[in-house]
């Protein structure tokens, strides 16, 4: 579903689910409408596996129907906070996270792939410069700014070494505006892996 025509990264607060692997065996015509949405999204098991995932947890997580409850806002300090609270179908585990856009460093211990450190910042579509990242967003990307969320393992605490760099925000696919992430990871040994996660809008929170 599109989000509403008036939706832009000023505030992305809602409810948004990417929606998981669907059997081809027996698709009713919700599950091919589920299916055709999930086809949007790249595949995201590769950067799995370079954060040192495990092939079990990845098939799961692929099958899985993951909502995001995404409630952005100014705290009283007048930073801007967005949390989000991700709920995974399939027996998996959620989580609840906070993006503080300072772009100062966070330290979180994920339950998927372990210790990473983070930071966040809202910024103009022209300053980001890594040319995967910069394709595809709304006209108005300058004007009301681009999410930058940057994450990487926590090498003192985990065996894994990697990078990944993201940009959030609103593109139209298809001739529908849908929230959407761009991600350009860096694994262990330099390999390089772009993805595009997409986004059914559910609703407000």
């Amino acid at each position: 579903m599109a989000v509403p025509a008036t939706f832009t990264t000023v505030n992305i607060s809602g409810r948004f689910q990417q929606v998981g692997v669907v059997s081809d065996v027996g698709q009713s015509f919700h599950e091919l409408n589920k299916r055709q949405n999930k086809s949007l999204s790249d595949d995201t098991d590769e950067i799995l596996s370079l954060q040192g995932v495990g092939w079990l947890t990845r098939k799961a997580l692929k099958a899985a129907n993951a909502t995001l409850s995404i409630k952005h806002y100014t705290d009283e300090t007048g930073v801007e906070r967005i949390d989000i609270e991700t709920t995974l179908t399939g027996g998996l585990a959620g989580s609840n996270e906070t993006r503080i856009l300072d772009w100062q460093e966070h330290k979180k211990a994920d339950g998927i792939f372990g210790p990473a450190i983070g930071k966040s910042r809202k910024i103009p579509l022209n300053q980001v410069t890594e040319a995967y990242l910069k394709e595809g967003w709304a006209s108005d990307a300058n004007e009301a700014g681009v999410l930058n969320v940057h994450a990487q393992s926590d090498t003192g605490k985990t065996s894994k070494t990697w990078t990944s760099e993201q940009i959030w925000g609103v593109q139209e696919i298809g001739g529908v505006k849908r929230f959407a992430r761009r991600i350009y990871f860096i694994g262990p040994k330099g390999e390089q892996v772009t993805a595009r996660v997409v986004y059914d809008y559910l609703g407000e929170v």
